[in-house]
């Protein structure tokens, strides 16, 4: 399991493959591919560029609930 994108679940990635290699063969495979998906769930989420706020028309009011916090 690697990800070159993702330098900071590094560790992550070689502690899922270090347990990996004590798994026995027929489980281990499995186990891969399970985790190589959260591995890939990451990079997209992680990586992902923030959302863009929509901004409001100019003019418009703050809604009231938002004013009292």
């Amino acid at each position: 399991m690697q990800h070159p994108n993702l330098p900071a679940w590094q560790f992550v990635v070689q502690a899922l493959n270090d347990f990996a290699q004590t798994l026995p063969p027929s489980v281990r495979s499995a186990f891969e591919a399970h985790a190589n998906q959260h591995v890939q769930h990451l990079s997209t989420v992680v990586l992902a560029p923030p959302p863009v706020p929509a901004e409001a028309p100019a003019g418009a009011e703050m809604p009231r609930a938002e004013m009292q916090h």
